[in-house]
């Protein structure tokens, strides 16, 4: 498993910390989270939102006083078939690691793009670690504001798929994250987030700057 800098935590001030699950505990408010998300909100079916992917997905959690408000999950893979309906996405000639990520939720009390920035830095930065040369993710139709951070990012929409009952996911895919170009631009990106972390208190979650402890 990938390791997070020094002490495997990285803190967010107002003690928000991210770090991957590591306690039955984790694992347990993890599965509320999205439980509360896929199932209650979404509508989604079980099987839906515990997909095949959970047991071996990294998942990253953020708790904010030992409890989870987070998270935001990643694997990798070097075949195509693993991916499941996402493989169409990818090319049946790929070759090379592809990288997944996804699953980025919060609890309705500290939502917003703010936090959703901060998970999605972490997962993506996580994800490099493992050298894929393609990244693909889904993410349902209406969720209009994670689409945008996802274009910033230099994500482009590959397709729709339908999930569930009369809910559809867009299909985004990354090409050779490692183009010089699209770093820079994810950088400027992450930048702007980071920068909105340090500077504006989000939903009345005053946050100062993200560190990690070394």
């Amino acid at each position: 498993m990938p390791s997070f800098p020094s002490d495997e935590r990285i803190i967010l001030m107002n003690n928000i910390v991210f770090r991957y699950v590591k306690t039955q505990q984790d694992l347990q408010q993890l599965r509320d989270l999205r439980t509360l998300i896929y199932i209650t909100e979404e509508g989604l079916d079980e099987d839906l939102a515990f997909d095949n992917y959970f047991h071996i997905e990294h998942h990253c959690i953020a708790l904010e006083d030992g409890v989870v408000i987070g998270s935001v999950s990643y694997f990798t893979t070097n075949r195509n078939s693993h991916l499941g309906k996402l493989q169409h996405y990818v090319g049946a000639n790929h070759k090379g690691t592809i990288g997944s990520i996804g699953k980025l939720m919060a609890i309705p009390s500290r939502r917003g793009i703010f936090l959703s920035a901060a998970l999605m830095m972490l997962g993506y930065e996580l994800l490099m670690q493992h050298d894929p040369n393609l990244i693909i993710l889904s993410v349902f139709n209406h969720k209009l504001e994670k689409i945008s951070m996802y274009d910033r990012l230099g994500f482009y929409v590959a397709g729709t798929e339908s999930v569930g009952h009369m809910k559809h996911k867009t299909i985004m895919k990354l090409d050779d994250p490692k183009f010089e170009h699209k770093r820079r631009v994810r950088e400027r990106v992450f930048r702007y987030y980071r920068n909105k972390l340090e500077n504006i208190d989000a939903q009345n979650l005053p946050i100062a700057r993200v560190i990690s402890e070394e």
